[in-house]
């Protein structure tokens, strides 16, 4: 079962990365998830994938933070990519100056859906590894979130 609230996530994940999952996906909203986790997947012994996603943080996201979800439990599953806490510098053409952001969606907490929607092409180019001039930025390496610049 996908609850049809989730669904079009799971379709948008499916056409990014070429993977048919529906036939081995159960995706629903849980309440019984622990303290900040807003969500979780997990992958059985026989291969089917469950992803439970946090009832309060859907009711409170944003399209993207809910996508960003998504992707990020997924790529936890079906990619078997490991949590990414590296921040990155990014220098944006036409922009002025620089800003430090979490590298990756598989960031650890919800710190990335800040900045998500403004740099979603670069993280989903990285994510499905579709690195092309359109969704790239300069980078500048490593940061801290907590430099001044």
């Amino acid at each position: 079962y996908v609850h049809p609230d989730i669904e079009p996530f799971i379709r948008r994940f499916e056409q990014r990365s070429h993977k048919d999952i529906k036939k081995y996906i159960s995706a629903d909203f849980s309440d019984r998830l622990n303290g900040d986790v807003a969500g979780s997947c997990v992958k059985s012994y026989t291969g089917m994938i469950v992803l439970e996603v946090s009832r309060s943080y859907w009711k409170s996201s944003s399209e993207f933070a809910k996508e960003q979800l998504v992707f990020h439990e997924l790529g936890h599953c079906i990619f078997k990519k490991g949590h990414n806490d590296a921040w990155r510098k990014v220098y944006i053409d036409g922009a002025n100056g620089e800003e430090c952001i979490p590298s990756s969606i598989m960031y650890p907490n919800g710190e990335v859906k800040s900045y998500y929607e403004k740099f979603r092409q670069y993280y989903l180019g990285d994510f499905f590894g579709e690195q092309s001039e359109e969704n790239s930025f300069s980078t500048g390496g490593h940061c801290s979130p907590t430099t001044d610049w």
